[in-house]
């Protein structure tokens, strides 16, 4: 279940968010997160970063209003959770790298997209219910066989 609540400031305005991510830990070695949204900002603000994890992220333009931030993490570090992650413009982005720490509260970001991820399944292969029936089936039939090899020979 994937849960996305915007938050919102006044110079952009989140329209709507499309999130995806992997959720079969079995054959990845690393998860991938993508979310489009959709955003109407004044015509000198264009997000263009976003920090998720202390990474730095590149947003991506995908058409009019509508952009893209994607990362991946190791399958051995994904987990259930929520991520808030900022969106920031370039002169936004340039104060917070000036700042001590890129995780300073003085810096406001656009817009904030709280992205809500169950962890990937990482169970067994086969399921212990599916192992449980092929061995009854297996056991079944090996007794109806002798049964019948009995029966044959006393016949």
């Amino acid at each position: 279940m994937i849960l996305i609540v915007p938050i919102q400031s006044q110079s952009c305005k989140l329209q709507s968010t499309k999130p995806y991510s992997a959720d079969d830990g079995l054959v990845l070695t690393s998860v991938g997160y993508m979310i489009e949204f959709s955003a109407t900002c004044p015509k000198d603000v264009v997000p263009a970063f976003a920090m998720v994890n202390d990474r730095i992220l590149s947003v991506v333009k995908l058409d009019d209003n509508r952009f893209q931030v994607s990362w991946t993490i190791d399958l051995a570090l994904a987990s259930s959770g929520s991520y808030s992650i900022p969106i920031y413009d370039d002169q936004s982005f340039q104060l917070l790298m000036k700042k001590s720490s890129p995780r300073s509260s003085d810096v406001e970001p656009l817009f904030r997209i709280d992205y809500q991820h169950t962890s990937p399944y990482r169970g067994p292969i086969v399921r212990s219910e599916f192992a449980t029936l092929l061995v009854i089936l297996l056991f079944s039939y090996r007794a109806i066989s002798y049964r019948f090899k009995i029966m044959n020979k006393l016949i």
